[in-house]
């Protein structure tokens, strides 16, 4: 067995309050395709297909149960999707709810992470501010204001 790491039994920063997951976001090249794919595997339409100007996406949330996807689609070349596509990544974010986004952006901030997108209205959540950072480990989260 190996030393533990900082979130592997060992210490590090304390989790951020209030936290609840709400969705993994998956990069896709043609939204009408990853639709069709995961309706084949029993995913429903949550909501209504949306363009997002200022992240340069359009999308759409699908469910399973409990679990929750957000299939997105670049809106042109200069999406920020486009280079998570070119290097074949789906797996693009994972979406969290926060009472207190800006709080959380502090934590983080001072733990090390960085702040790739700062706090904005966002057309999939009726104008709620989300906000994105990449963690020191290279995983990227969303950080939606509950």
């Amino acid at each position: 067995m190996g030393n533990a790491s900082p979130g592997a039994g060992g210490t590090g920063p304390s989790p951020l309050p209030g936290l609840t997951f709400h969705h993994v976001g998956l990069a896709c090249r043609d939204l009408a395709v990853e639709v069709a794919a995961h309706a084949q595997l029993g995913y429903v339409a949550e909501g209504e297909v949306f363009e997002d100007p200022h992240q340069r996406v359009r999308g759409c949330f699908r469910t399973l149960g409990p679990f929750r996807v957000e299939l997105l689609e670049p809106l042109d070349e200069g999406s920020p999707l486009m280079s998570w596509l070119e290097r074949g990544v789906k797996l693009y974010h994972v979406c969290y709810e926060t009472d207190d986004l800006d709080d959380a952006l502090v934590r983080l901030r001072s733990a090390g992470h960085m702040v790739v997108a700062p706090p904005a209205p966002a057309v999939a959540f009726a104008g709620r501010r989300v906000s994105f950072a990449m963690l020191r480990s290279r995983s990227l989260v969303e950080l939606l204001q509950r």
